[in-house]
């Protein structure tokens, strides 16, 4: 686990010319320690370019926990990405259901008024003398038979 972190808008420069930064180190040995380092250190790692400890070496307990609570965070981040993209794939799932909804929803409207229409076609046929002697009209539309 050598892991490192830049920081930025560091000012100094290494005798040879490169920028100085401000990293943090994720390795077991040194969870959390803060050093500095010419940019080109890791280049010419031994070369003579800058390279200075920050922070005092954190303390032997230290050492021991802090690399399974950072692996264990990790593992929740890890978790917690998996869990946002699953949600917006159930996002996206519930919008097609939505839309296949509203699609649906407007097909049984129109085969409802088929059926209504259909069946003021019968009731014409069943009793056309009705129709003709009666011409009321049900809450439908429709003709009435009595």
């Amino acid at each position: 686990m050598s892991q490192s972190y830049e920081s930025s808008n560091t000012w100094k420069l290494c005798d040879y010319g490169g920028a100085i930064k401000r990293w943090t180190s994720w390795t077991d040995s040194n969870p959390g320690r803060r050093f500095e380092a010419c940019e080109n250190n890791w280049k010419n790692r031994g070369k003579g370019h800058y390279w200075e400890w920050v922070d005092e070496e954190i303390c032997p307990q230290g050492k021991e926990v802090l690399p399974g609570l950072l692996r264990r965070m990790r593992g929740m981040e890890q978790e917690l990405n998996q869990i946002e993209e699953d949600n917006e794939g159930l996002k996206d799932k519930l919008r097609a259901i939505v839309q296949e909804n509203k699609e649906l929803t407007a097909i049984v409207g129109r085969l409802g008024r088929q059926r209504m229409k259909m069946n003021e076609k019968i009731m014409v046929q069943k009793c056309p003398d009705l129709a003709r002697l009666a011409p009321m009209r049900s809450p439908t539309g429709a003709k009435a038979c009595f």
